[in-house]
Formats: C-alpha cells, sequence, structure tokens
C-alpha cells in the first residue's frame, strides 16, 4: 500500500492525526483527496461539484484540522456552493447559496475544509442516487450495484475514499441506507439535536442532517462538534442537556435490554437470509457482552397503514420543491430552464400532493402524533432495537429506473428506517462484515429519544468486538 493510498484509507479521525504530528500538510491532504476523485469519480459518479477555491479557508484548530470533506447536494448551505438539489431544472438556473448554514460554520470550526457536494436523488424523494442533472450514482464495492439512496454520493465518495467523511441528510432512511449499501457508520439524530439554523426544521423535523463515517470514533466526535441549539430552534432534544461535549468513549455496561428482529413483521418484503443473520448474530455478540437479548419490537411500529400515511405527510413538499425550482428558473431568466424537466418520482409525488386536500394533510400529521407516542413507549421497558436497515443487499444499479414500478418499490423497500424519523428517535446504520458476494452488511441500531450517544456507544463497543474493515478502500476501482 502506497503511503497516499495508506492516509486516504484512514477515518478522519487519522487523517486529522497525520496532519497534526507533521506527516503532511493540510494542502497535501487536500490535494491527495482532489487526486483520489479524479481517480475514482469516473467509475462511480459520486462529486458533482468541486470548490477550486478550498484551500483559501483558514484551517480552523479543531478535531479535525485540515480535513477534506464532502458536502451533499441538499441542504448544507455552503457560499458560492450550488444548491442544485439534484435536480436539472435549478441546475440550468444557476442556483447558488450566498451563505454558510450554521451546521457547516460548525463543520468549518471543527477544522473541516468542505471541498464540494456529492450527488443526490432529486429533492431527496429517491431510494436510488439517480437524477436527471447528473445520473446515477455506483457502488464502490461494486459499481454494477446502487449506492442507494438519496446521500448515495456522500458515502461512494467515502467507500471509494475520496473524503474520509461526507455530510448528507436523513427524511427516511438517506444516511443509514446508503451507509448499509457502502459499508460506513451514519447516524440518524434524534430530532432536535442538529439546528438547521438559519432555516427552520425540514420535512417537520422529519428529516435530519448528518455524516457518513468510516469509524464509530469519528461519528462520535462529528456528534459532539454538530450538536446543540442555535437561537429559534423550535424543537431541543432532551440528548442535549446530558453533555453533548463528552466525546468520549464510554462504552456501555451489562444489562442493556436490547429487543431483536429480523424480519418485516408486516410481511410486505422479506429479509434477505444473510442480512437477517447478521441481526442474529449482532444479538448473540450482545448477548456475550452480557446484555439481556431478546426477540421483540414494538408492534406499533409497522401498522398495515404506514406507508399510505407517511406519503400523505410528505407529499407537500415534494410540491414545494418542484414549484420553487420552476419558480428559481423563471427568475433566472435562462432560456428552457424551467422546460428542463423532472425525474419521473419527484412528477409523481407533486402530482399526488396536488390531489391531496389541506384536512388530508392534517389528518396524516394528526394520525403520526399518535403513532409517535405508541411507538417511543417501547423504550419505557427497552433501551436499543436491533434490526436490518435494508431488507435485501445492494442491488443492480438502476433498480427504480422503471417509473412503472420504481415509483412503488421505492417506497415498499423503507420497511425499517423511515419509523425513526417520523418519531424523532435516534437510529444508526452500522457495518457487521460482508456477504458471500463481498458485499456490506448492515444492523440497525434504534434508541430512545434523545439516546443518541448511547447508540455511539453500543455500536462503538460492536466495532471493537467485530471490528470491520475500515482502512482499506473498496476494492472494486
Amino acid at each position: 500500500m502506497s503511503d497516499a493510498t495508506a492516509i486516504l484509507a484512514q477515518d478522519a479521525t487519522g487523517q486529522a492525526e497525520a496532519v497534526r504530528s507533521g506527516l503532511l500538510t493540510a494542502t497535501e491532504l487536500l490535494e491527495l483527496s482532489l487526486q483520489r476523485i479524479a481517480e475514482a469519480d469516473p467509475a462511480v459518479n459520486a462529486v458533482i461539484h468541486l470548490d477550486p477555491d478550498a484551500a483559501r479557508w483558514p484551517v480552523e484548530p479543531g478535531p479535525f484540522s485540515g480535513v477534506p470533506l464532502l458536502l451533499k447536494d441538499l441542504g448544507a448551505a455552503a457560499i458560492g456552493h450550488p444548491d442544485h438539489q439534484g435536480s436539472l431544472v435549478r441546475k440550468r438556473a444557476g442556483c447558488t447559496f450566498d451563505h454558510d448554514s450554521a451546521l457547516v460554520r460548525r463543520l468549518r470550526a471543527g477544522g473541516f475544509v468542505p471541498i464540494g457536494r456529492t450527488n443526490s436523488a432529486e429533492f431527496g424523494l429517491h431510494s436510488e442516487t439517480r437524477n436527471l442533472a447528473y445520473g446515477l450514482t455506483r457502488n464502490p464495492w461494486d459499481p454494477g450495484r446502487s449506492a442507494g439512496g438519496s446521500s448515495g454520493g456522500a458515502a461512494a465518495a467515502v467507500a471509494a475514499g475520496m473524503t474520509a467523511i461526507a455530510q448528507g441528510t436523513d427524511g427516511g432512511g438517506s444516511l443509514r441506507n446508503p451507509a448499509a449499501h457502502c459499508g460506513l457508520v451514519a447516524l440518524k439524530v434524534s430530532r432536535g439535536t442538529i439546528s438547521g439554523a438559519p432555516a427552520g426544521e425540514s420535512l417537520y423535523g422529519i428529516s435530519q442532517p448528518g455524516l457518513l463515517t468510516k469509524s464509530v470514533r469519528d461519528a462520535r466526535a462529528a456528534f459532539a462538534l454538530l450538536a446543540g441549539a442555535e437561537p429559534g430552534d423550535a424543537v431541543l432534544s432532551p440528548g442535549l442537556f446530558a453533555g453533548v461535549e463528552d466525546a468520549g468513549t464510554v462504552h456501555p455496561g451489562a444489562g442493556l435490554r436490547i429487543g431483536l428482529l429480523d424480519h418485516d413483521p408486516a410481511g410486505v418484503y422479506a429479509v434477505d437470509s444473510e442480512i437477517a443473520e447478521s441481526v442474529t448474530r449482532t444479538g448473540r455478540l450482545l448477548q456475550g457482552l452480557g446484555h439481556r437479548v431478546e426477540e421483540a419490537w414494538p408492534e406499533a411500529m409497522f401498522p398495515h397503514d404506514f406507508a399510505e400515511h407517511w406519503f400523505q405527510a410528505l407529499l407537500p413538499f415534494a410540491r414545494i420543491a418542484r414549484d420553487r425550482a420552476v419558480a428559481a428558473a423563471v427568475a433566472s431568466g435562462v432560456p428552457g430552464a424551467a422546460e428542463a424537466g423532472f425525474d419521473p418520482i419527484t412528477d409523481y409525488w407533486a402530482e399526488q400532493a396536488g390531489a391531496q386536500s389541506s384536512a388530508q394533510h392534517v389528518e396524516a400529521m394528526g394520525w403520526f402524533d399518535g403513532f409517535r407516542r405508541r411507538v417511543q413507549s417501547w423504550w419505557h421497558d427497552f433501551d436499543v432495537l436491533v434490526s436490518p436497515v435494508l431488507p435485501l443487499l445492494p442491488q443492480p444499479a438502476g433498480q427504480f429506473a422503471d417509473p412503472a414500478t420504481g415509483i412503488e418499490e421505492s417506497i415498499r423497500i423503507l420497511r425499517f428506517t423511515p419509523q425513526a424519523n417520523m418519531t424523532g428517535l435516534p437510529a444508526m446504520s452500522v457495518p457487521v462484515g460482508f456477504s458471500a458476494d463481498g458485499l456490506p452488511l448492515a444492523v440497525q441500531l434504534v434508541g430512545a429519544y434523545g439516546a443518541d450517544r448511547l447508540l455511539l456507544d453500543l455500536a462503538g463497543r460492536l466495532e471493537q468486538v467485530q471490528p470491520w474493515r475500515t482502512s482499506v478502500l473498496a476494492p472494486a476501482l
């Protein structure tokens, strides 16, 4: 392994230590990252924009000083970066940000150097990262497979070693799903943990920003960096009052009560046998560590009409995103920008929104008030739920491309992730090895509201007793 490859294969903490020790400078690390992007991105199509002046920003002293980072092309406002949201209409209109969000300010303060943007499903509405603006993102472990969505560009970039860490968002699994596909760690934080300032909560707080990392120690340190309130935040997680500045490893002792779920209780999707076995194996490991593990899960989490209500809750946001894109294109004055068109899934969601009455939307949100209470009550008796992230291993790239079937399948496949978004609970995708075909395997950990650090600690213990490969680059490139 060359010195350059060894550096790129490290996690963000390792890269920061290399800069801090003088092994290389921040500028040299930036150049290595840009070189790796040039080499690897043609095979996976993860990066949609590079900031040629990234090095102009002073490197702040912090835990990640000098470490390059990529931001998702959805949210995470950064001055001068494109604001395309995976939309060809917005791309042609030349939409850009004129400010830094609080999230990006905190990332810069921690020493990160944002160097560009990664591909996203259009408006985050898709379980695969594909759009008319930038095309399809592929999985670095097997370019014939999907990288997941909607933060698939971020996941593919980290798995390919372009950067050691990347920002993304999660409105129904959009961090956890690509993390599971690409063998990474991703925490969807409790609602009210990371501020969306200066904007309000994204999708009523259903969507949360976060990071895709190679290691739990990176996820823990980044959590301590990003968690915290900004003036005007309407919702604050109880976890914020427990001292998020404590980024140290405090592995939970024996005695947690953990529920294990290795199948889809609603029977919509059969869980792949290797994924089910990975959940069972994780349960055995946790039991061996002294935790009380039993086959149990919140039955309230899987009502037969969940997808219907979830769909109704999100429909207006799809319509608003499409309408705003058209308005931006018209305002830009660029000929033909407004007529560039949208992904069929965007059009489908937006058209369904037009058929929904305001009363139906209010009723759907009211249904979720009761759903949230019913689901959260399970954590009065249990500490953690272990489940699959997705029912299937990474599927062939373009799996949802057919409008006749892709729209429904893109929703149906989300059996285990959107419930945490609708209830505000923290949920984490944790790598646990590889399938017989060399594809990443993962499990999901779900905790009580505000118990983000407990999940990080438990994931850190799993990482310790069942290490996965974080010191290599995805081998297919």
